[in-house]
């Protein structure tokens, strides 16, 4: 079955920063390989730009990309498009739990967390790692790309 990888925050809270650190792709990289998979990647989330995020989720093909990693910010409105999504790929929910908001060089953790609502709309789609530690973007990235290899 085709898989879909998704970093899960709320606004600024590392989603980009850790899909750059992933094997060094940058902030525009598009592919990402791992254990002979190739991913196409999305950098920019729902909270970035909601248009345009929503038309790829919505025209993702299993046929052309059978992999995927897409940012997320957890609003109430994409579940609907995640539920459709879930009839064409597996679905895997790597969420920071809180807020990594200038961190390392601020104190980083503001309080704004994940609540357990919104964990459990992503539990009930696919498979959740919720990401405890206050971490910067290489060590998130690190974590993330354990989580994507535990899932084959």
């Amino acid at each position: 079955m085709p898989q879909a990888f998704f970093v899960v925050g709320h606004e600024k809270w590392g989603k980009s920063t850790t899909l750059a650190a992933l094997a060094n792709l940058g902030p525009h990289g598009k592919k990402f390989y791992c254990d002979s998979r190739r991913f196409e990647v999305r950098h920019m989330s729902n909270d970035d730009k909601p248009e345009s995020w929503q038309k790829f989720v919505e025209n993702l093909d299993a046929s052309v990309y059978s992999h995927v990693i897409i940012a997320l910010c957890p609003k109430p409105d994409v579940q609907l498009l995640l539920r459709n999504l879930r009839r064409k790929y597996d679905l895997f929910f790597w969420i920071i739990q809180r807020s990594h908001n200038g961190y390392p060089h601020s104190r980083g953790d503001d309080g704004r967390v994940i609540s357990l609502d919104e964990e459990q709309v992503l539990r009930s789609l696919g498979t959740v790692e919720v990401f405890t530690q206050l971490a910067d973007h290489s060590d998130r990235a690190t974590a993330f790309e354990n989580f994507i290899r535990t899932h084959r």
